[in-house]
């Protein structure tokens, strides 16, 4: 197959000790709106794209490029655990105005600490199996209720 180039976009992110960092995401307004709602943003936008050549055609299900919808999940895990992401129905307004895709929760084959948040068989997020009562270990009774945590929680 012959190498074709795509677009990534990009969004920095003020790590508020100094630092940045980057994200990239799979479309331009995705990073706009990373730049907009983020909690320590910059003076003006910081977001942008740059082409990369790929010899397989596609850059989804590259864990290093985040989609709509794994920045959803990322955003709603951190809502789920420590209700901080206040913008959860907005971005589902903006994004998925016909509603979220389900989701099912399985266990990481090659990590019992997690849990795979998948749409069909593409794997859009991961969770930490945390057990406050002993090891981090993944269980079904975990899976079952992350599976019934995100259903409510993006419906």
């Amino acid at each position: 197959m012959k190498p074709q180039e795509i677009e990534i976009f990009y969004s920095v992110g003020n790590g508020g000790d100094g630092s940045a960092y980057p994200i990239f995401l799979e479309s331009e307004e995705l990073a706009r709106w990373d730049q907009d709602h983020m909690d320590e943003g910059w003076g003006e936008p910081c977001c942008g794209s740059l082409t990369i050549r790929v010899q397989h055609g596609s850059y989804l299900g590259c864990p290093d490029v985040v989609t709509e919808l794994g920045y959803l999940v990322n955003h709603w895990k951190d809502e789920y655990k420590y209700d901080v992401w206040d913008l959860l129905d907005e971005f589902k307004e903006d994004f998925f105005p016909d509603g979220v895709p389900e989701l099912t929760i399985k266990m990481d084959p090659d990590h019992k600490a997690y849990y795979l948040i998948c749409n069909g068989e593409a794997v859009v997020g991961k969770s930490f199996a945390y057990n406050p009562d002993g090891e981090n270990i993944a269980t079904e009774e975990g899976r079952v209720a992350l599976q019934e945590a995100i259903t409510k929680g993006l419906a």
